[in-house]
């Protein structure tokens, strides 16, 4: 509290007292009434970003989930192309969550590099092999392995997208550089194979998967 001001603002009946601290009260208001409200604001600012957040989450969910259906019938993973109109999807959707214009220039670009640096770039490659040591999947079946590599980029790629779209949301963003996205995407990708990893280590390296095409 910036103060503690005592109000009576009606003397009880029969007392002869005099009402006192409406004055104070109302003068400490005017005083603290811009920090106030821009702690209102901020508030509002971080429920905001938040909502935005869950409901990239949902839609990259559900994307991963598409992706490992995919991934699970027999193709060339990972030159997999077919997996580029659902990330492509999913990160036009999450910019749309964001409130990005998809017909502006700087938006497509964006969406452009990310499709890029997660799908035609060395990061999906990286991805597929590392998980290709992991303890436990070497036993796997080439269409349960596709399924999970495919689910784990697609979901890489979201998470990415989703931290690229806040900052252009909150105009953090420097329009002459876009090498800083490919970091953001391989960092979101590591992190994603760092997760199936030490779940995989924590299991003993014993998983049992089937997959329905």
């Amino acid at each position: 509290p910036v103060a503690i001001v005592p109000v009576l603002a009606q003397p009880p009946k029969g007392e002869n007292i005099v009402p006192r601290g409406i004055e104070e009260l109302v003068a400490i208001t005017e005083k603290n009434l811009d920090a106030a409200v821009r702690d209102s604001e901020l508030a509002v600012k971080k429920y905001d970003l938040k909502s935005r957040r869950i409901k990239a989450q949902a839609l990259t969910l559900g994307a991963a989930t598409s992706g490992a259906a995919v991934g699970a019938i027999p193709i060339s993973f990972p030159d997999a192309a077919i997996l580029t109109p659902i990330e492509a999807t999913l990160i036009s959707a999450i910019a749309r969550v964001y409130k990005l214009d998809e017909k502006d220039d700087f938006t497509k670009k964006l969406i452009s590099r990310i499709v890029e640096s997660g799908t035609v770039g060395i990061v999906a490659k990286m991805a597929l092999n590392q998980l290709k040591v992991i303890p436990g999947f070497a036993n796997l079946a080439a269409d349960a392995l596709n399924a999970i590599v495919a689910g784990a980029i697609i979901a890489g790629i979201g998470q990415a997208a989703t931290i690229i779209m806040e900052k252009a949301y909150l105009g953090e963003i420097n329009k002459e550089d876009f090498e800083w996205i490919n970091r953001v995407v391989e960092d979101q990708m590591g992190t994603i194979v760092k997760t199936i990893t030490n779940f995989t280590s924590e299991h003993m390296g014993s998983i049992n998967i089937t997959v329905h095409p």
